[in-house]
Formats: C-alpha cells, structure tokens, sequence
C-alpha cells in the first residue's frame, strides 16, 4: 500500500541500451516519461523511471540483465548515493567518493564506454552533466 510517504529512486535509461531496445516490460510501469536525446551525434530515447525503494534491488538487477554487453549503463540517484547499472554489475556510490567513482569508471571501461561518456560526479545534481 503506497502510503506517499515511500523514498522513490529516480533514474534514467536509454532504451537502445537495452538488448530488445526497449524498456524491459516489468519496468515500464515505473516510466514517468520518454524524450529523445542526442548521444554522440546519434538520436537515441531516454526514459526517466521512478522505482519504489521496495521494488529498487530487484528492478536494478533487472536493467543489469536486460543491459546490452557494451557500450551502455543506466543510473539512478536516491539523496547522495548513485547507482550505476552496466550489463550483470551495480555499483553503489556515495557523493563526493573518489575512489569509488574511479573504480565505477575503470568498470564501465571494460564495458567499452568512453571516460568522457561517465560524468558520475556530475550525476547527482544534472541528468546529462556536460551533454545537450
């Protein structure tokens, strides 16, 4: 029962990020909106969700499945911790933790994903830190 006072994490994925370049069905009811973007030159579709904190593990598990095997990550800010989706790995990263946003970048690397594509830091306050 959604008494209003549930914490929500709210994220953003890119559906052709997605191995059926689509929001996995179970988390489209969480889908507040849909826009285009421009992510290197190339149209893509963001979908911003909104995940009942009793839903987020199992639905962050979820996007880590569903991830294509390269060249994408999904993320979702709740206060100042950031979670950052890539295929099969979550990471969970405070505010202002160095380390742990070197380590998230150097994963995300091995997914194919260029550093400047990885604005963690910015993540907490802007949805797309340095882009359009």
């Amino acid at each position: 029962m959604n008494t209003g006072n549930e914490q929500v994490i709210r994220g953003l994925v890119i559906d052709e990020s997605f191995t059926g370049d689509a929001v996995p069905v179970a988390l489209k009811r969480y889908a507040v909106r849909t826009y285009p973007f421009h992510l290197n030159g190339a149209p893509i579709h963001i979908t911003e969700l909104r995940l009942p904190e009793d839903v987020c593990p199992a639905a962050l598990l979820e996007i880590a499945e569903a991830l294509a095997p390269e060249r994408y990550y999904a993320h979702f800010v709740r206060d100042d911790t950031l979670y950052v989706i890539f295929p099969g790995v979550i990471c969970s990263i405070k505010q202002g933790h160095a380390t742990a946003m070197r380590i998230a970048k150097m994963i995300g690397c091995e997914f194919r994903i260029p550093v400047e594509q990885m604005p963690f830091e910015g993540l907490f306050t802007d949805d797309h830190p340095g882009g359009a």
